[in-house]
């Protein structure tokens, strides 16, 4: 029986270690990834890093600063903003309108309009809009409430979507072109939803350093009705302004 348990042990001290190399690699500690590289969520990612957009970032990319010291030892503060060294290197017109933005803020605005089969009046509007930005093409949604004409009354609920894109005149200076489409509805006549239809083609806005935005559209055409028996058109001057994150 000796020489059998001698056999016996001298397979198993054989045998386990090539067991053990033989084990998935999914048992070992993934590698993290570092700055640039991409991820699914903020654990995958090195220490101090964060997780957007698909890719790890530096957790204090695009926080306010004073001083590069402000922004640990790989970011540098440019603008007030810590940004990397090789967004810092392509100059304001890229690390201001480069990658994908969301800006948000509140629009303003007054002017004349002109009733179906009526006379000249005013209109006003006062909301809230958000815009997606890649680079310097928007998608956007403006949320009103709009006095079509000063004699209609009770203001209206617009809910308008916009296509454009914001032409560079300059790294902060460009000049507003969108499509507008959208309903209202809210105290219109016989309660219905009627559609809405606009473009901006006269504007200047501005793109400050320190994130905001500010839009003049002068005017902003829009058009509400239903085609046949409800019409009104309107030239409201609008203000915009946004905050850029």
């Amino acid at each position: 029986m000796l020489p059998i348990v001698r056999a016996v042990a001298t397979w198993l001290a054989l045998s386990l270690p090539l067991l053990a190399l033989a084990q998935p690699a999914g048992d070992a500690t993934p590698r993290l990834s570092s700055i640039g590289e991409s991820c699914r969520e903020t654990s995958q990612c090195e220490q101090g890093l964060v997780c957007r957009d698909g890719t790890c970032h530096d957790e204090k990319e695009n926080a306010p600063c004073t001083a590069t010291a402000d922004c640990g030892a790989v970011l540098v503060c440019v603008d007030n903003r810590c940004i990397t060294k090789a967004a810092a290197a392509q100059g304001p017109e890229n690390r201001l309108w480069s990658g994908r933005h969301v800006a948000t803020g509140g629009v303003i605005g007054i002017g004349p309009a002109l009733p179906d089969g009526g006379d000249v009046d005013g209109t006003f509007l006062v909301g809230v809009r958000t815009a997606v930005l890649w680079g310097r093409f928007e998608l956007s949604v403006e949320l009103a409430m709009w006095i079509p004409t000063f004699d209609y009354g009770d203001p209206i609920l617009s809910v308008t979507t916009g296509i454009g894109g914001l032409f560079a005149i300059n790294e902060h200076l460009y000049w507003p072109v969108r499509l507008r489409l959208g309903v209202v509805a809210l105290n219109t006549p016989n309660d219905d939803v009627y559609t809405v239809l606009g473009c901006d083609i006269i504007g200047l806005g501005y793109r400050f350093d320190s994130g905001w935005m500010f839009e003049v559209d002068a005017p902003s055409y829009r058009y509400v009705g239903d085609f046949d028996k409800y019409n009104e058109w309107s030239w409201p001057i609008t203000f915009t302004l946004s905050r850029v994150f």
